[in-house]
Protein backbone atom coordinates (compact mmCIF):
# COMPACT_ATOMS: atom_id res chain seq x y z
CA UNK A 1 0.00 0.00 0.00
CA UNK A 2 2.84 2.38 0.81
CA UNK A 3 4.18 2.48 -2.77
CA UNK A 4 0.64 2.94 -4.09
CA UNK A 5 0.08 5.92 -1.78
CA UNK A 6 3.38 7.51 -2.77
CA UNK A 7 2.64 7.03 -6.48
CA UNK A 8 -0.89 8.40 -6.18
CA UNK A 9 0.19 11.39 -4.12
CA UNK A 10 3.14 12.23 -6.38
CA UNK A 11 0.71 12.27 -9.33
CA UNK A 12 -1.00 15.30 -7.79
CA UNK A 13 0.57 18.38 -9.41
CA UNK A 14 0.96 20.18 -6.07
CA UNK A 15 3.03 17.31 -4.67
CA UNK A 16 4.85 16.25 -7.87
CA UNK A 17 8.07 18.11 -7.08
CA UNK A 18 8.39 16.88 -3.50
CA UNK A 19 11.35 14.66 -2.71
CA UNK A 20 10.68 11.02 -1.88
CA UNK A 21 11.21 11.63 1.85
CA UNK A 22 8.49 14.28 1.89
CA UNK A 23 6.13 12.01 -0.08
CA UNK A 24 6.67 9.30 2.53
CA UNK A 25 5.81 11.79 5.26
CA UNK A 26 2.58 12.56 3.41
CA UNK A 27 1.65 8.88 3.58
CA UNK A 28 1.29 9.16 7.34
CA UNK A 29 -0.91 12.24 7.02
CA UNK A 30 -3.49 10.92 4.57
CA UNK A 31 -6.17 8.27 4.87
CA UNK A 32 -7.71 6.55 1.83
CA UNK A 33 -11.47 6.96 1.48
CA UNK A 34 -14.07 5.82 -1.07
CA UNK A 35 -17.07 7.78 -2.33
CA UNK A 36 -20.00 6.37 -4.29
CA UNK A 37 -21.72 8.19 -7.15
CA UNK A 38 -23.61 11.16 -5.71
CA UNK A 39 -21.71 11.29 -2.40
CA UNK A 40 -20.65 14.77 -1.39
CA UNK A 41 -17.05 15.44 -0.50
CA UNK A 42 -17.82 19.05 0.50
CA UNK A 43 -21.05 20.98 0.97
CA UNK A 44 -21.32 24.68 0.17
CA UNK A 45 -21.62 26.97 3.22
CA UNK A 46 -20.56 24.28 5.71
CA UNK A 47 -17.46 24.59 7.88
CA UNK A 48 -14.43 22.94 6.29
CA UNK A 49 -12.93 20.21 8.44
CA UNK A 50 -10.89 18.26 5.89
CA UNK A 51 -9.29 18.37 2.48
CA UNK A 52 -9.02 15.63 -0.14
CA UNK A 53 -6.71 14.60 -2.96
CA UNK A 54 -8.64 12.74 -5.67
CA UNK A 55 -6.84 9.56 -6.70
CA UNK A 56 -9.36 8.14 -9.17
CA UNK A 57 -12.76 9.10 -10.53
CA UNK A 58 -14.19 12.56 -10.99
CA UNK A 59 -16.23 15.05 -9.03
CA UNK A 60 -18.46 17.96 -10.01
CA UNK A 61 -18.08 21.36 -8.35
CA UNK A 62 -21.24 23.43 -7.98
CA UNK A 63 -21.92 26.87 -6.56
CA UNK A 64 -25.53 27.90 -5.97
CA UNK A 65 -26.57 24.66 -7.74
CA UNK A 66 -24.70 25.66 -10.92
CA UNK A 67 -21.85 23.48 -12.21
CA UNK A 68 -18.61 25.45 -12.32
CA UNK A 69 -15.90 22.79 -12.67
CA UNK A 70 -15.04 19.11 -12.86
CA UNK A 71 -12.17 17.66 -10.84
CA UNK A 72 -10.26 14.43 -11.32
CA UNK A 73 -7.18 12.49 -10.31
CA UNK A 74 -4.51 14.66 -8.73
CA UNK A 75 -6.90 17.49 -7.85
CA UNK A 76 -7.08 18.93 -4.35
CA UNK A 77 -10.54 19.47 -2.86
CA UNK A 78 -11.60 21.52 0.17
CA UNK A 79 -8.31 23.33 0.66
CA UNK A 80 -9.67 26.86 0.48
CA UNK A 81 -11.86 26.58 3.56
CA UNK A 82 -8.92 25.20 5.53
CA UNK A 83 -6.58 27.93 4.30
CA UNK A 84 -8.95 30.83 4.95
CA UNK A 85 -11.13 29.60 7.82
CA UNK A 86 -14.16 30.58 5.75
CA UNK A 87 -17.07 28.26 5.05
CA UNK A 88 -17.03 25.99 2.01
CA UNK A 89 -17.43 28.02 -1.18
CA UNK A 90 -18.85 25.14 -3.23
CA UNK A 91 -20.34 21.66 -3.14
CA UNK A 92 -18.21 18.86 -4.56
CA UNK A 93 -20.11 15.72 -5.58
CA UNK A 94 -18.70 12.38 -6.76
CA UNK A 95 -19.60 11.68 -10.40
CA UNK A 96 -19.29 7.92 -10.14
CA UNK A 97 -16.99 6.07 -7.76
CA UNK A 98 -14.17 8.23 -6.36
CA UNK A 99 -11.10 7.20 -4.41
CA UNK A 100 -9.38 9.97 -2.51
CA UNK A 101 -7.00 10.62 0.35
CA UNK A 102 -8.44 12.70 3.18
CA UNK A 103 -6.57 15.01 5.56
CA UNK A 104 -8.00 16.53 8.71
CA UNK A 105 -7.39 20.22 9.42
CA UNK A 106 -4.41 19.26 11.60
CA UNK A 107 -2.97 16.87 8.99
CA UNK A 108 -3.46 19.50 6.32
CA UNK A 109 -1.48 22.00 8.42
CA UNK A 110 1.36 19.46 8.63
CA UNK A 111 1.24 18.99 4.85
CA UNK A 112 1.45 22.77 4.36
CA UNK A 113 4.59 22.83 6.51
CA UNK A 114 6.47 20.73 3.93
CA UNK A 115 8.80 22.83 1.79
CA UNK A 116 7.07 24.17 -1.32
CA UNK A 117 3.61 22.80 -0.55
CA UNK A 118 2.01 25.93 0.94
CA UNK A 119 2.81 28.03 -2.14
CA UNK A 120 1.45 25.35 -4.47
CA UNK A 121 -1.75 24.93 -2.45
CA UNK A 122 -2.29 28.68 -2.23
CA UNK A 123 -1.83 28.93 -6.01
CA UNK A 124 -4.55 26.29 -6.51
CA UNK A 125 -6.86 28.12 -4.09
CA UNK A 126 -6.18 31.47 -5.80
CA UNK A 127 -6.90 29.94 -9.21
CA UNK A 128 -10.23 28.65 -7.90
CA UNK A 129 -11.26 32.11 -6.77
CA UNK A 130 -11.11 32.99 -10.47
CA UNK A 131 -13.84 30.46 -11.33
CA UNK A 132 -16.95 32.06 -12.79
CA UNK A 133 -19.56 32.75 -10.14
CA UNK A 134 -23.02 31.50 -11.13
CA UNK A 135 -25.72 34.12 -11.55
CA UNK A 136 -28.03 34.41 -8.56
Amino acid sequence: MSHRVTSAVSAAPIFATLPTAALRRLEGLMTPVQFADGDRLCIEAEIGREAFVIVSGSAIVTQADQEVAELGPGDLVGERALLTGERRSATVTAAGPVTAFVMSRREFASVLALRGVRAAVEAVADQRTQLPTPAA
